[in-house]
């Protein structure tokens, strides 16, 4: 077997040209959409101010998204002013889901405390809204843990009553 006829047998594949042209296309589609698209980043970083009289280095303790940039290049600068304004949006979700976190333990802790003490209803704290999600879900695990206690409980009470009596 020649060379040749290896040769002539591998470009005759029925497969080779469309998956040629695919490949081509695929690259062509890339190297357009890079062009075109328009790609929103953030980017951390450190910044320096560079006063008068020496250097010193600006950085934030928790990361943000800037919201206004108070000072321009060359302006003046007194100590304590602000020079940028984070966005509050990643802090108040961060705080609102925090806060409702709080509510959902302090429900919980309500509900084991009238489990544990027996008592026939849940009484919750002021932070937690009576009508609320939170305390239906909790007086329907309250209800479910009251059925299954009872339920469990039963046949002994039962046995109990029964050896008394003999």
């Amino acid at each position: 077997m020649t060379s040749s006829s290896t040769s002539d047998r591998a470009t005759a594949h029925p497969l080779y040209r469309p998956l040629l042209w695919a490949v081509l296309g695929c690259i062509v589609v890339a190297v357009a959409w890079a062009a075109l698209a328009r790609i929103d980043e953030v980017t951390r970083g450190e910044g320096r101010v560079v006063p008068v009289s020496r250097m010193q280095k600006i950085q934030s303790l928790e990361g943000g998204i800037l919201g206004d940039l108070l000072v321009r290049e060359g302006d003046m600068v007194r100590r304590g002013q602000p020079l940028v304004r984070l966005d509050r949006t990643h802090f108040q979700t961060s705080f609102d889901e925090t806060a409702n976190q709080a509510t959902v333990l302090k429900a919980a802790i309500a509900r084991l405390q009238s489990e544990v003490l027996g008592k026939g209803a849940i009484s919750f704290p002021p932070e937690v809204p009576g009508d609320s999600s939170v305390a239906r879900s909790e007086r329907e695990l309250f209800a479910c843990a009251a059925a299954s206690w009872k339920k469990a409980a039963g046949p002994c009470i039962n046995r109990c009553v029964s050896l008394r009596g003999s």
